[in-house]
């Protein structure tokens, strides 16, 4: 298999751990510290990119980079533009699609896919490049 391949398979992994990193958060902050959920989530959003961040920085990538604020921030908006990306497709597809493309959890799935895709372009190409 060629090194695409494996750093894609890497960046989803990292991924999942993104996810739980960021629900575990956001279910401390509500549940467990009673915040507010608008605020637990930006609190949870940049640990996860933060926890993503890394991981990828040197699992995905291996990263050599010795100005990591400012890969992280590129890191930060290249997921921020792939969010947007991932919701909008959501949002066309439940709105104005037709038959299975409609369903909320396809549609959810689609749009995941395609943030992923352009997230880990993103990350290759211009973040850890």
């Amino acid at each position: 298999m060629t090194k695409l391949f494996w750093q894609f398979f890497r960046f989803g992994l990292v991924g999942g751990i993104g996810f739980i990193v960021d629900a575990g958060i956001l279910a401390l902050f509500i549940y467990g510290l009673h915040c507010n959920a608008i605020k637990s989530r930006l609190v949870s959003f940049l640990i996860a990119v933060t926890v993503t961040w890394a991981f990828n920085r040197y699992f995905t990538f291996n990263a050599n980079n010795s100005q990591k604020l400012k890969e992280w921030f590129r890191y930060f908006l290249a997921n921020g533009i792939g969010g947007l990306l991932n919701l909008g497709l959501y949002s066309l597809l439940v709105i104005y699609g037709y038959g299975l493309f409609q369903k909320p959890l396809i549609a959810l799935v689609i749009g995941s896919i395609a943030g992923m895709f352009f997230n880990f372009f993103m990350s290759k190409r211009y973040v850890f490049s």
